[in-house]
């Protein structure tokens, strides 16, 4: 997957447009179009985008197949035997947590 399709993709799982996040990182929307066409953004900009999205430099770039395997290792800082009942675990918490949150705002 190219970086584009990635970043693409991460902006329609967080119900947002490239350009919309482009402008509100501080980039010019024009970069979006160089992004499609094959241009892959310096390494702060790429920097920038990993921690928008809480992924790794490496899931942007392709370097990785799995956001949640980034994830997991995040959340639990490397720890071996994690497994996957955990990690889904703490995944429906966190959603919990959104949820709670979103409901929160709507008053």
């Amino acid at each position: 997957m190219t970086f584009w399709e990635t970043f693409y993709n991460l902006c329609e799982s967080h119900g947002t447009k490239p350009n919309a996040v482009a402008k509100k990182l501080g980039f010019s929307t024009a970069v979006c179009t160089l992004w499609k066409n094959g241009s892959i953004p310096s390494g702060e900009r790429l920097l920038l985008i990993a921690n928008y999205f809480n992924v790794s430099t490496d899931y942007l770039l392709g370097n990785t197949q799995h956001v949640d395997d980034d994830l997991k290792f995040a959340l639990f800082n490397g720890a071996d035997g994690i497994t996957d009942e955990m990690f889904e675990e703490v995944k429906a918490f966190a959603e919990f947590v959104r949820n709670r949150e979103e409901t929160k705002r709507k008053g």
